[in-house]
This record gives C-alpha cells, structure tokens and sequence, in this order.
C-alpha cells in the first residue's frame, strides 16, 4: 500500500474525509528514502523541545516495552543539532524530512498539536492510539496490543 492510500485511509478512519497531501518523503539515519514501517509507534520529535529530549532518554524503555513494534522517531527538521542527538538511535529507527520545507506533523490527521506527539499504526495503516505530551510504556503497550490485534 502506497503511503498516500495509506494516508487516506487514515484520514477516513478517524473521520477526517476527503483528500490528504501526500506525505513528504522521508530519510532514515543513514540517509536513504524510507518509508515509515506498519504497525508502528511514532514518535514525533524536535531537538529544542525540553520535553522531546526526555522522552528520547526513554526511548529504549519504550522500545522494549512494545516489541515486535518498532518505535520510530520522526524528527521535525534534519538539522545538525537533531541529527546529533540522534547519531545514537539506530538509522532504522529515525526519519528526518526530506526537504527543508516538509511539515512532518502533516503526517498526523487533524495536524498534531505539537509536540512531543506520538501516534500508533496498524498494518493498515489506521491509527490505532495517539498522545501528546509524551508517552509512557503503559500508554503504548495498549497501542500495541490494539494495533497487532
């Protein structure tokens, strides 16, 4: 499933209707085009967002928490600083913009209202949990058992 059918079935899942901009094309860690994996956690991120670091902290418990599930972190821009707070993160689990303009809360139905803003999917590509202002691993072991059902 391409990711803009994915995308508007997301937006027709959650009521939202009509026709979404196809989202922007993203670049893992190591610098290739890939798209984000379904079922996922994702985490959306930006390196001045106090909250965002100390979510990122986090990241490995969250991770273990919903295995099979990968977590992915979507970083708001691939500027140097975000990229050199992620060069810990496995290239796999991170996805930067592809331009300098892409809006990556615009991969969130409705828009995110900012972040940190995380938001599940099922292999469908169906949101199946979101919440902003962090997450923790109670919040998205219940995405996941949701998500995998």
């Amino acid at each position: 499933m391409t990711a803009k059918i994915a995308l508007l079935l997301l937006c027709a899942a959650v009521g939202m209707g009509g026709a979404a901009a196809a989202p922007p094309p993203l670049l893992d860690g190591g610098g290739a085009v890939r798209p984000l994996p379904r079922p996922a956690i994702i985490l959306f991120w930006a390196s001045w967002c106090a909250p965002c670091q100390a979510e990122l902290r986090g990241l490995a418990t969250l991770q273990k928490a919903v295995a099979p599930m990968p977590v992915i972190l979507v970083a708001l821009d691939g500027s140097v600083r975000s990229r050199a707070m992620l060069r810990h993160i496995d290239p796999e689990a991170v996805r930067y913009p592809g331009s300098v303009d892409a809006n990556m809360l615009n991969l969130v139905p409705g828009g995110a209202p900012g972040v940190p803003f995380a938001i599940a999917f099922d292999r469908q590509g169906i949101a199946c949990g979101q919440k902003g202002g962090g997450v923790a691993a109670a919040d998205i072991v219940a995405w996941r058992d949701r998500c995998l059902r």
